[in-house]
C-alpha cells in the first residue's frame, strides 16, 4: 500500500502480510498514518528518513531451550482414584533413585525426589496435590522401574502430573470404569434458550484494530481494538479534517472523528460525531452491497448495490422528524427507507454524498440524484 502526503512531497510503502485496508487516512499535521485492518500494517518505505528494520532474532542455537528433564529421562504416568503410578523405561547408562524422607516436624513439609543419575525428574513439592509419602513404594526389574504413590485425598483425579508434565497415558481402548477429570467436562447446555445469530459470533476469528503508525520513527503509537467488524464506510463531515468512520455498534451506525493534537504530540484521539439509528440494521440485510455512505450533516445514508439499485434510507420521516405518539407521552420517531432502481447505466463505479445530493458514477452515466426537501 502506497501513501502520499501532496502537501510535503513525501512518500510511504506499507506492507502488510494476509489482509487489506478497511480504512486508512493521514492524521492532523500528515505525522501518521491510520490504518484500519485484519492484520498489522508496517513501514518498509519512507522517502525521507530511512526504514529501520526490527533486530535480528536470535540464532535457532540460542533461543532454543534445554529440554525439559523428563523429556532427557522419559517416563509415563497413569492413576486411579486412590493412587499415582509412574514407570520408567530402564537404560543402561541411567541410574534411577528415590529419595522420601519423612516430615521432620509438624510444620515442615515430606521430601520426595525422583533422580535419573543426578537429574531431579519428579519433585514431590510440584505434584498436583498431596501424596502419603508413607505409602510410597517403589520397585525395579531389568526393564521396568515403577514408583507408586497414594494419594491423601482419595477419589480425586488428577488432571496433570506436575506443570509441564506429560500427559496422563491412556490404555488401549481406555477404561471405561474411571470417571473422566472434571477439567474435561464440556458446560452444560441451556436447551431451553434459543438460538441467536450473536451466539456465533464467538467462532469468529478474525479481529479488526485501528493502528495510528507514527511518520517519525515508523513504530505503532496507538491501537484501538473494533472487534469483529470493521469500518463500514469513511466520510468528510467537514473541509480539512480527516475522514470520519463510522463503525457498527448493535443496530447503530456510529461515526469517529479524530481531534486535533498539537504539533510534534504522538496523540491518536477519537471524539463520537453522530449516530445513524438503524442504519446497522439496514446495512445488515443486504447482501449485494458495494458503497456505503452517508451525508456530511447525518441525514441520510445510502447502501448502493453494483447493478440494481440505491437504498436511501432516514433515520426521521419528513422535516419536523414528526412520528408516533404512545399514550404514556413517549415520542416513536419513524425512519424512511427508499429505492432508487438503477436501469442501462451499467455497473456503479462510485458514489460522493452530499447533504441534499447523491452523486453516482457509473460505466455510462454520471447521476445527481436530488434528494426532495419535505
Amino acid at each position: 500500500m502506497l501513501v502520499q502526503d501532496m502537501s510535503m512531497e513525501r512518500n510511504w510503502e506499507m506492507l502488510d502480510r494476509n489482509g487489506y485496508p478497511r480504512f486508512c487516512a493521514l492524521d492532523y499535521h500528515a505525522a501518521a498514518v491510520l490504518v484500519a485492518s485484519d492484520q498489522p500494517y508496517r513501514f518498509v518505505y519512507d522517502s525521507e528518513r530511512p526504514v529501520v528494520g526490527p533486530e535480528p532474532k536470535p540464532t535457532e542455537s540460542e533461543s532454543v531451550e534445554p529440554p525439559a528433564a523428563w523429556e532427557q529421562f522419559p517416563f509415563r504416568w497413569t492413576q486411579t482414584p486412590d493412587e499415582v503410578n509412574v514407570t520408567f523405561d530402564k537404560h543402561k547408562d541411567v541410574q534411577y533413585r528415590v529419595v522420601c524422607e519423612p516430615s521432620s516436624g509438624p510444620n515442615e513439609p515430606s521430601l520426595l525426589q525422583v533422580f535419573a543419575n543426578d537429574t531431579v525428574v519428579i519433585d514431590g513439592a510440584q505434584l498436583f496435590a498431596a501424596i502419603d509419602h508413607d505409602s510410597t513404594t517403589w520397585s525395579m526389574d531389568p526393564k521396568l522401574f515403577d514408583i507408586a504413590m497414594r494419594k491423601q485425598q482419595p477419589g480425586v483425579m488428577w488432571p496433570f502430573l506436575f506443570p509441564g508434565a506429560p500427559d496422563e497415558a491412556v490404555p488401549e481402548g481406555g477404561d471405561a470404569s474411571r470417571p473422566p477429570p472434571d477439567v474435561d467436562l464440556p458446560p452444560a447446555p441451556n436447551l431451553s434458550a434459543p438460538l441467536e445469530p450473536c451466539d456465533f459470533e464467538s467462532g469468529q476469528d478474525t479481529y479488526y484494530t485501528l493502528e495510528r503508525l507514527s511518520a517519525a520513527d515508523h513504530t505503532v503509537t496507538h491501537t484501538a481494538s473494533l472487534g469483529h467488524g470493521p469500518p463500514l464506510f469513511a466520510v468528510t463531515l467537514r473541509a480539512g479534517l480527516p475522514a470520519t468512520f463510522a463503525t457498527r455498534h448493535d443496530v447503530d451506525a456510529c461515526l469517529w472523528q479524530l481531534q486535533p493534537v498539537p504539533l510534534g504530540a504522538e496523540d491518536c484521539r477519537l471524539q463520537h460525531e453522530g449516530t445513524l439509528h438503524a442504519f446497522g440494521y439496514v446495512q445488515a440485510s443486504k447482501r449485494q452491497q458495494k458503497y456505503l455512505g452517508c451525508a456530511p450533516d447525518l441525514g441520510y445514508g445510502v447502501v448502493c448495490e453494483s447493478h440494481r439499485g440505491v437504498y436511501l434510507y432516514k433515520g426521521s420521516y419528513g422535516a419536523s422528524g414528526a412520528g408516533l405518539r404512545n399514550r404514556t407521552g413517549a415520542q416513536v420517531t419513524i425512519g424512511q427507507h427508499q429505492f432508487v432502481s438503477l436501469k442501462d447505466v451499467g455497473e456503479v463505479l462510485g458514489i460522493a454524498c452530499e447533504n441534499d445530493v447523491l452523486i453516482l458514477l457509473a460505466e455510462k452515466a454520471i447521476l445527481a440524484l436530488q434528494l426532495t426537501v419535505e
